[in-house]
């Protein structure tokens, strides 16, 4: 495999008139360090992906541990027809790597008013977007991409646990019901790490996680699994089989109410991750 971690995707339907399915891929790009060739094909089996029973081209793309001289290898690896996103880095590059968006701009508009940057620990920050949907007056989703501290041990996890109070705050200074799509490179060993359960603890802002809070360890949840597709460490790039959760698509309660613009049952996966 190219990178540490697999591709981790959803897909959202709007019911309301014609109809619109947004796929949204996640990807911790490891400050590029790989073939740019081989990048590129990994991402247009994110598109072509029918294993849940149809396929449908990337929506949007989201990055993390971007470095910023990057940008223009990743946009080319992205394609012409992806409009990157408000880019910040506030020397995020020089830790665990800036977040990046790309999006289908028939199908976008970013409302670039509302980017923000959340600092969530250890030099590095959260970006959060708004996309306003084409064809469908007043939709608007909100999309965040982080990279948490890493390692076991209680003060990372305190580190993590900070970020995701930072990121849950700033999700509660919008209006009510928004529609919110959160990934990332977490670094969750547990549902009982106290960052996921700040994300997840009912009340304003409470995300939810699309595969339950329930534990992702052992041979009985492989399908969960993101991290690693290397048996081995290998030009800096993280070992040791494909055996841990870290890497998450959280969603708010309006993206799973019923209400019309929702994720499509049992299309949160981990690409390439058959269970096996």
């Amino acid at each position: 495999m190219f990178y540490r971690l697999l591709i981790s995707i959803c897909v959202l339907w709007i019911s309301t008139g014609a109809g619109a399915q947004i796929r949204v891929v996640s990807y911790n790009s490891a400050q590029f360090n790989g073939d740019a060739n081989a990048m590129a094909d990994v991402l247009q089996a994110a598109s072509d992906d029918d294993s849940h029973g149809f396929a449908v081209p990337v929506s949007i793309f989201l990055f993390q541990e971007v470095d910023e001289a990057e940008l223009t290898t990743l946009q080319n690896v992205v394609g012409a027809g992806y409009t990157m996103a408000t880019f910040t880095d506030q020397n995020d590059s020089s830790w665990g790597g800036a977040q990046a968006m790309f999006y289908n701009a028939s199908q976008f508009v970013e409302n670039t008013a509302l980017h923000e940057d959340i600092f969530t620990g250890a030099g590095r920050h959260a970006d959060r977007w708004a996309l306003n949907i084409t064809g469908y007056s007043g939709k608007r989703i909100y999309v965040y991409s982080m990279h948490l501290k890493a390692a076991t041990g209680s003060s990372n996890q305190e580190t993590r646990r900070q970020g995701a109070e930072n990121v849950r705050d700033d999700i509660m200074t919008l209006p009510t019901g928004s529609h919110i799509i959160m990934v990332g490179d977490m670094n969750f060993y547990s549902s009982n790490e106290p960052g996921y359960i700040w994300f997840t603890n009912p009340g304003d802002g409470q995300l939810i996680d699309p595969l339950g809070n329930g534990g992702w360890g052992g041979g009985s949840n492989t399908l969960k699994h993101t991290q690693s597709p290397l048996l081995n460490q290998d030009g800096g790039l993280i070992g040791g089989g494909l055996d841990d959760r870290f890497d998450f698509q959280f969603l708010s309660p309006s993206l799973l109410d019923g209400g019309g613009f929702d994720l499509i049952n049992g299309t949160y996966r981990s690409l390439g991750n058959d269970g096996n």
